[in-house]
């Protein structure tokens, strides 16, 4: 289909579930496995949690999209729910500013650089991820693999705030860490060999 859309969230998972069930288990011979998921792919995973499937075993979710962290202007809020039924396939721009993404200049000019960035979204894309962030956030409790949440305080392209208030409504095993004076990108921030070690032990932990 056309970059930057999509007829429903639901898509995505069926997309996952191809990749998972068709391809990662068959092919590895693995009984079972952990899920990561960066920035949208922690909506993403968040919703394949609350799915619950036997396989899965732990889940990471970092910087996840469970409500953006810049605000959007109210009008322009506005036009894209009313329009979104009557012109579906018109396009938003995201407003992502590359300089939120992390402290290394050279991670933002690459950012700038890579022709495979696209910033535009349509009207019928922006109200189904809009969907599934209040869907995410409010199946939470119904996650039963041990998650672990990770974002960083200053990041403002997703909502700290909203990624804490995820992790609260967990009732799993799961675990918080915020990273102080960090951006979106944790992977691309001082901190990274934390974030690995954190990942590497919750694997093992739970994996």
């Amino acid at each position: 289909g056309n970059r930057g859309d999509i007829d429903r969230f639901d898509d995505y998972l069926t997309d996952l579930n191809a990749l998972i069930y068709g391809l990662l288990l068959p092919q590895t011979g693995l009984a079972s496995y952990s899920l990561f998921g960066h920035s949208f792919g922690g909506l993403l995973g968040a919703h394949w949690a609350i799915r619950a499937p036997k396989e899965l075993k732990a889940v990471i979710l970092q910087s996840a999209l469970f409500q953006v962290g810049f605000s959007m202007p109210p009008l322009k809020a506005a036009l894209v729910r009313k329009l979104a039924p009557w012109r579906p396939s018109w396009t938003v721009s995201l407003s992502l500013n590359p300089r939120w993404l992390s402290h290394d200049p050279k991670v933002i000019q690459q950012y700038a650089d890579d022709p495979l960035v696209h910033n535009h979204i349509t009207l019928r894309c922006a109200v189904a991820m809009e969907g599934a962030m209040h869907a995410a956030l409010a199946g939470a409790p119904r996650i039963t693999h041990p998650t672990l949440v990770m974002c960083g305080e200053e990041d403002c392209v997703v909502s700290p705030a909203a990624c804490k208030q995820f992790h609260e409504r967990l009732q799993c095993a799961k675990r918080l860490h915020a990273f102080p004076q960090c951006y979106h990108e944790l992977h691309h921030e001082s901190v990274f060999p934390t974030v690995m070690e954190e990942v590497v032990q919750w694997v093992r932990a739970h994996g």
